[in-house]
């Protein structure tokens, strides 16, 4: 039996659902950036996944111990902590959405900006005409 330590972000938060009269919380952890990431699956049980399945969202630094597991499907490996023994949230789920809210924020406003610079461009007036088209489409 392997154990696995892995330290990243919640990329899938918990979905919680039954498996017969247990509750489960499955979700995934992101480790690395880019191409060299690493994406793992984890399932906490019982208790634990009623209590904590709600703090375990997208962006949460955490770390999580448990039994590693490989599994092959349609042709692809994935790796799964089937059991999570070990489960620490590095940040509290408050400041996660915090900045979640900031980031998105100032997307938004990069957003509106690069609207407003190219909406700037296409309703230009030139030669007392929109766009200079002087007298296109005008009978005279």
């Amino acid at each position: 039996m392997m154990i696995l330590i892995i330290a990243g972000r919640v990329s899938r938060g918990a979905q919680l659902t039954k498996a017969g009269q247990m509750d489960v919380a499955n979700f995934r952890i992101a480790s690395g950036r880019g191409d060299d990431a690493m994406i793992v699956g984890a399932s906490l049980w019982g208790k634990r996944a009623l209590a904590l399945a709600e703090h375990i969202v997208q962006g949460v630094p955490i770390t999580v111990t448990g039994k590693l597991k490989q599994e092959t499907h349609e042709g692809k490996t994935y790796l799964t902590i089937a059991s999570v023994q070990e489960i620490e949230l590095q940040d509290t789920v408050e400041n996660v959405q915090a900045n979640r809210e900031r980031y998105r924020a100032k997307r938004k406003a990069q957003q509106q900006q690069t609207k407003a610079d190219a909406g700037g461009s296409r309703s230009e007036v030139v030669d007392g005409t929109p766009w200079g088209l002087g007298n296109f489409g005008t009978r005279g």
